[in-house]
């Protein structure tokens, strides 16, 4: 198996591992499958029966329906900050894609959003100014809900989403530290290092218990 079906099969074994459906996951496998299609209208001629046949292989259920899913979901989604907008929105990657990847707004704003930074101008908001933290239309799980006719439920859901989105983030900055930690210690605390190779360094090194120096003089 080449290097290239091994880092799909890895994400495949992570989305079969994740409780919520990988959704995350599944964006990345198709925004890998994006960068192997390059300029072409189509993937690489047999490439997806390929990927099928390996998954398989691995004893892990893929269908051509499904990568074809991932494909579209990475083509809607530009940012893995708008694929977790989506997903709040629609609650299940079943939902989201029954709703035919539906685009999140357009603009940087979505990424402020989804890290929970209202963004709307203050007239947006008319007299609902004296309410913080709410945006002048509620995403409530795939539903659209103008703030003025929102229910203290809708908003206590709107609360819930956005507590997932910033422990996703919390998550996702925690493990950035580790790496850049990680990294520093590769490189030998040279910053201009580069990242892959000083991560490799890091975390592929020889076992100091391995060291011939770490032995008896005796």
């Amino acid at each position: 198996m080449t290097r290239a079906a091994n880092v799909y099969l890895r994400l495949e074994m992570r989305i079969a591992a994740d409780e919520r459906g990988g959704v995350v996951h599944r964006w990345r496998y198709g925004r890998r499958l994006l960068e192997a299609k390059a300029d072409r209208k189509q993937l690489p001629h047999g490439m997806i029966a390929d990927l099928v046949k390996a998954a398989d292989k691995a004893g892990l259920k893929l269908s051509e329906r499904e990568i074809q899913r991932r494909v579209r979901c990475a083509e809607t989604y530009g940012s893995e900050a708008k694929v977790r907008q989506a997903l709040a929105d629609s609650g299940t990657w079943s939902a989201l894609a029954e709703a035919g990847f539906p685009p999140v707004e357009s603009g940087e704003p979505d990424d402020l959003e989804a890290a929970g930074i209202s963004t709307a101008a203050p007239d947006d908001f008319e007299q609902l100014t004296l309410i913080p933290g709410l945006a002048s239309v509620l995403s409530v799980r795939g539903r659209k809900v103008p703030l003025g006719e929102a229910t203290v439920a809708d908003v206590a859901a709107y609360r819930d989403m956005y507590a997932e989105i910033h422990e996703n983030f919390g998550k996702t900055l925690t493990q950035i530290e580790a790496a850049l930690e990680a990294m520093r210690e590769g490189s030998g605390g040279d910053d201009a290092a580069n990242a892959v190779e000083a991560w490799k360094h890091a975390t592929e090194g020889d076992d100091p218990d391995d060291d011939p120096d770490d032995g008896d003089d005796s």
